[in-house]
């Protein structure tokens, strides 16, 4: 293997890898959604932060109860996860094709945009899950949640480095 096919090898492992990672994700949640309706109404409720006294005070009048609410986002995140999913495939094939025998440059453009737009909607789910979780004062008391978001993002954006790594053809 030369190291052109290499590299793209590489793109194509990370890329699937992710995907293959994230499509189990998205089976655990229809699996069990239970766990994860109750997880979100957990942090919405903002339960953990109740039960103390001294913190997250200020923040309380945030909390949403209804379960309805609580399905609607679980639901709508696993919407967007599946849309996510499907674009990070396409974009694994694409690389695959790449490594499997290089065409040509648009091609090569064509397999580059779609791993941006796939790893581009990777990275938006966390900075929402982030964004949202600061809303309802994850990390007072759920500081690991938060940092798992964190590091998806790391990883997303290493990931975008990595598939628009320039290769000399």
């Amino acid at each position: 293997m030369d190291s052109i096919s290499a590299v793209f090898a590489l793109k194509t492992l990370f890329l699937s890898g992710l995907s293959l990672w994230f499509t189990l994700a998205i089976f655990n949640n229809l699996t069990d959604s239970g766990t994860n309706i109750y997880l979100i109404g957990q942090m919405m409720r903002m339960d953990l932060i109740k039960e103390d006294p001294n913190l997250g005070n200020g923040l309380q009048w945030r909390a949403v109860s209804g379960i309805l609410v609580h399905k609607l986002v679980f639901y709508c995140v696993v919407l967007v996860q599946i849309v996510v999913v499907i674009l990070l495939w396409r974009a694994s094939i694409a690389f695959f094709c790449i490594a499997m025998h290089f065409t040509n440059a648009p091609t090569l453009a064509r397999s580059i945009y779609l791993g941006d737009l796939g790893l581009g909607a990777f990275a938006a789910i966390w900075i929402c899950f982030w964004s949202g979780g600061m809303w309802f004062g994850y990390w007072i008391k759920m500081p690991q949640v938060q940092q798992v978001h964190m590091m998806l993002l790391v990883i997303s954006m290493c990931g975008f480095l990595l598939v628009n790594l320039p290769v000399q053809i």
